[in-house]
């Protein structure tokens, strides 16, 4: 089963990240040059009965969207890989600044582990409380679990390299 690329479909991004606590941080590009940031405290899945909590970050630059790193001397501090990539587009008539100011972004995404429908769905109280929600679709897949990327050869990887993706493999999106 696949799905079919649409224009307007924009690039998003999900890397695990090894900072203080190991978290995945959710990307999707939009405004221009910035991503809009989440932060969620599991493993990303495509389970429709298991919500994750999702916590609003500052918008990241564009230009974070596909860097792989060892993040030092700077908040966040830690290993950074690429967990998932793809493109994803907003779902419905209404824009994603609008469902956003609503409390509930509907997406479809396309990507290499996730794929269907999801949701962001705020949770209040904090403007930064929300739910990372795989809705019920073709995709859901209760059982299918994925590993992590952050094995110890990854992470002695990025020390060697401390890389970071240039312009041509940023474009590379499967």
């Amino acid at each position: 089963m696949s799905q079919q690329i649409q224009f307007g479909d924009h690039p998003f991004a999900v890397k695990e990240h090894w900072a203080s606590k190991l978290h995945w941080d959710l990307r999707l590009h939009c405004y221009g040059r910035l991503l809009l940031s989440f932060a969620l405290k599991k493993s990303p899945h495509l389970n429709p009965d298991q919500p994750l909590k999702a916590v609003r970050t500052p918008n990241h630059n564009a230009d974070y969207l596909l860097s792989e790193r060892i993040i030092s001397s700077e908040y966040g501090s830690g290993p950074m890989a690429i967990w998932d990539k793809g493109v994803f587009h907003v779902l419905g008539t209404e824009s994603m600044t609008l469902q956003l100011s609503r409390g509930n972004l509907k997406i479809n995404v396309i990507g290499r582990r996730l794929n269907g429908n999801f949701s962001l769905k705020w949770i209040g109280p904090g403007e930064h409380d929300w739910l990372w929600v795989k809705e019920q679709d073709n995709y859901a897949d209760p059982l299918r679990k994925f590993p992590n990327v952050l094995t110890p050869e990854k992470i002695k990887e990025l020390e060697r390299k401390n890389h970071v993706l240039n312009a041509s493999e940023s474009l590379d999106l499967f």
